[in-house]
């Protein structure tokens, strides 16, 4: 998929979403859009532009349905996916603050947290936080 589709039909749900942020399959659409994005392309400028469209498509979404535990999982996912475990543990952190007795977001969170410290000096600081 080349730059300027990717970006074409990010913006053409992008606006079906917040035209009616209300509609949440607007929504779900829109980031299952960017999710298989990221996944399917790990290359140059077009995977930075999917993972900025993902981030902000994630963020908006959360701001008007926080307590979708699935979808703070798949975007944690997402950023663990790219490498980027530390990113990974700050959504899940910000999904645990949102939906504080979610027994699956928090499973979630501990194990990708213990996957990322266990070994680390600072693990047990770490870990309590």
């Amino acid at each position: 998929m080349c730059a300027a589709r990717v970006s074409q039909s990010f913006s053409k749900l992008w606006k079906k979403a917040h035209d009616n942020p209300t509609e949440f399959t607007a929504w779900t659409t829109l980031l299952d859009l960017v999710e298989k994005q990221v996944i399917l392309i790990y290359y140059g400028d077009i995977f930075q532009q999917n993972i900025d469209h993902a981030r902000k498509a994630f963020e908006s979404f959360f701001q008007h349905f926080p307590y979708c535990y699935g979808y703070w999982k798949k975007w944690a996912d997402m950023e663990k996916r790219k490498g980027d475990k530390e990113r990974s543990l700050e959504v899940y952190m910000a999904g645990v603050k949102a939906i504080p007795l979610s027994v699956d977001l928090w499973t979630a969170y501990l194990d990708a947290a213990m996957e990322c410290y266990h070994g680390h000096e600072e693990y047990e600081t770490k870990m309590r936080r």
